[in-house]
């Protein structure tokens, strides 16, 4: 019925905007996530506000490590356009919009397992100095987070179309 049809929703226009389909999804997965969180903190008596901290942290990480870990994994980039700013600044015509350029070429993208490191060096910083040492209810509920965010994320590369695959003979 499909057969040779490849369905991709990398973005769609909202009230004027264009909104990308993975950014989206992660924001979903992130409230999912969040949400979660805050139910099985409840039995665990732990103050909403500690959850939200928490998240805080972990986004920062995730956001951390998965464009540093994107970053190297074209490291060959990053030389090519560090050529290219060295050959600008020797003809005097490097300006904002060139560092910017090479600035999200080199760490535009984000990879999953820098971001899932990132947010799990967060959380172990996080919780030695949350009060109460409160790091094993916290890496509990990370446990359980992460594949709910992790599900959401997919679903935003599928939209988008970056995840696809490769065709295959059999």
């Amino acid at each position: 019925m499909f057969k040779g049809v490849i369905a991709m929703f990398p973005f769609f226009e909202m009230f004027g905007k264009t909104i990308g389909s993975y950014a989206l999804c992660a924001f979903a997965g992130f409230f999912a996530a969040l949400c979660t969180a805050a139910k099985l903190a409840k039995p665990l008596k732990m103050d909403f506000a500690d959850i939200i901290l928490v998240f805080t942290a972990i986004s920062g990480g995730m956001l951390a490590g998965g464009h540093l870990l994107y970053a190297v994994t074209n490291i060959d980039s990053i030389v090519k356009y560090i050529d290219f700013v060295l050959e600008k600044m020797k003809n005097g015509t490097l300006t904002a919009e060139y560092i910017k350029l090479v600035l999200s070429e080199c760490f535009g993208g984000s990879v999953f397992y820098g971001g899932f490191l990132g947010a799990a060096a967060a959380l172990v910083i996080y919780s030695k100095h949350a009060k109460g040492g409160l790091r094993k209810e916290f890496i509990d509920i990370f446990a359980v987070c992460v594949p709910l965010f992790h599900c959401f994320g997919r679903i935003g590369c599928f939209l988008g179309g970056c995840c696809y695959g490769i065709k295959s003979s059999i």
